[in-house]
């Protein structure tokens, strides 16, 4: 008999807007996320658009001493899962820490600060590295950081994929509630080669809104 799961909050960071209500605003008034890139010097790809996350402020939401610490992948996943909890109400304190779990997919991790570690590496030195890097780069730091955020003691994982996300819950036997992420983090220069010389997609450069979407949102829900 399969288990039933209720969803009592959402959280989302996407190309079209950075809550959940301006996102389905967008969707339903059929907005395209699909814009130039501005995170990176695009011009050696072949293609030269992506469905970017636009107006996301990590040191407005953390503050500059915690959002230097967090992965921008880590900043999207935090601030979707703190927007599912508010719209859950879900209070977790000493009565349920430890039946309230953390599910986040990602399909790499923190990509952003591997290679500005590695270009920290090759142009200071190694002792020059962050100490924060491995907390940051892998996949496993969001749920982590949430958990630690906000008081979870329950079972914390980081799905190397977002796509295998949704079976990682019924095959752990995880907690009663458990906040969620699921997508592929936004565009980072190395990580996304294989993505932007995909055949065919340069050919929509001059005209990216009517691009083939192929960025998923990033949506967190509290079960």
């Amino acid at each position: 008999m399969r288990k039933q799961v209720v969803v009592t909050g959402l959280g989302c960071i996407s190309p079209v807007g950075n809550n959940v209500k301006d996102t389905w605003e967008a969707l339903l008034a059929g907005k395209s996320g699909a814009a130039p890139i501005t995170a990176f010097d695009a011009s050696a790809h072949k293609t030269k658009f992506a469905a970017e996350v636009k107006g996301f402020d990590g040191v407005a939401l953390f503050g500059t001493r915690e959002a230097r610490k967090m992965d921008r992948f880590t900043q999207f996943a935090t601030a979707a899962t703190l927007e599912a909890l508010e719209q859950s109400g879900l209070k977790i304190d000493e009565s349920n820490r430890d039946r309230v779990g953390i599910l986040i997919g990602s399909g790499i991790g923190g990509i952003i600060t591997l290679i500005e570690q590695y270009d920290v590496m090759r142009e200071r030195g190694p002792e020059r590295v962050s100490p924060f890097l491995i907390p940051m780069m892998i996949s496993d730091g969001a749920a982590g950081n949430i958990a630690i955020r906000t008081g979870a003691r329950g079972p914390e994982h980081g799905a190397g994929d977002g796509v295998r996300l949704r079976h990682e819950r019924h095959r752990r036997g995880g907690g009663d509630d458990s906040p969620r992420r699921g997508g592929r983090h936004d565009r980072g220069c190395i990580g996304s080669g294989d993505h932007l010389d995909f055949d065919g997609g340069h050919e929509c450069d001059d005209r990216p809104l009517h691009a083939q979407r192929r960025s998923p949102a990033r949506f967190a829900s509290v079960r």
